[in-house]
């Protein structure tokens, strides 16, 4: 997987067929639907902030942290999450 600041450039070696992004409290901001190898979604009107970013593939659903600050950078960590952990932060 590759994926690049903003707009968020991701390539993934399977098609991918939505990116969610969610907040770090586990609310979904965005969810696009995609039928490509490489997308891009456009960050900049999103405030600064922590955010969860799932690429969902058909035998995949792996997470990435996008970490966006004010001065419009935005950094990016791959991480271990699971989907679990959104649910329990929403209960």
């Amino acid at each position: 997987m590759k994926y690049f600041p903003n707009p968020l450039n991701i390539t993934y070696f399977e098609t991918i067929k939505s990116v969610e992004i969610y907040t770090i409290f586990g609310k979904k901001v965005i969810a696009k639907a995609f039928e490509e190898r490489e997308v891009k979604i456009d960050l900049s009107n999103f405030i600064s902030g922590t955010y969860a970013v799932r690429i969902v593939t058909e035998n995949a659903s792996p997470f990435i942290k996008v970490i966006k600050s004010k001065i419009t950078s935005i950094k990016l960590k791959p991480v271990s999450i699971k989907e679990t952990d959104f649910l329990l932060a929403n209960t």
